[in-house]
């Protein structure tokens, strides 16, 4: 997938508003969705602490549309300079795919693989299979 420009907070957020807005209410109480908002998500993303000599790797056991990925990306970026990140985001809901891939498109400091499938189940799967989960 091309790189694409890099997304602001403000195209995030009205991102996330619009997946809210489209999702029904049950479904989302029944699947546990909830939508970071962006100021969370920075916020959040303000705790992390780099360290000069290490890889940099995120988990994102539900990644929706990209938000706190985005805000990871974002914080190490100007935190630590241009490095790249290898991030794994994982989102079930199919009807979030194109945003989510969206918002990954133009994040230029990071790698990411989308798992389309439970956390969770995902990696008892593993797990009970012996394997170590990434």
């Amino acid at each position: 997938m091309a790189r694409m420009e890099p997304v602001s907070a403000e195209v995030l957020e009205n991102r996330r508003l619009r997946a809210t807005r489209d999702l029904d209410r049950q479904h989302r109480a029944a699947m546990g969705q909830f939508f970071t908002p962006a100021p969370i998500a920075r916020y959040m993303a303000s705790m992390l602490e780099f360290s000069d000599d290490e890889e940099l790797h995120l988990l994102d056991p539900g990644a929706g549309i990209g938000l706190l990925t985005a805000a990871a990306a974002q914080y190490a970026e100007t935190s630590c300079g241009h490095r790249t990140i290898a991030a794994t985001c994982y989102e079930l809901e199919s009807a979030f795919q194109a945003d989510l891939h969206e918002t990954l498109a133009g994040l230029r400091n990071v790698v990411a693989t989308v798992e389309p499938t439970d956390f969770i189940e995902h990696t008892v799967r593993l797990l009970c299979a012996g394997e170590k989960p990434n």
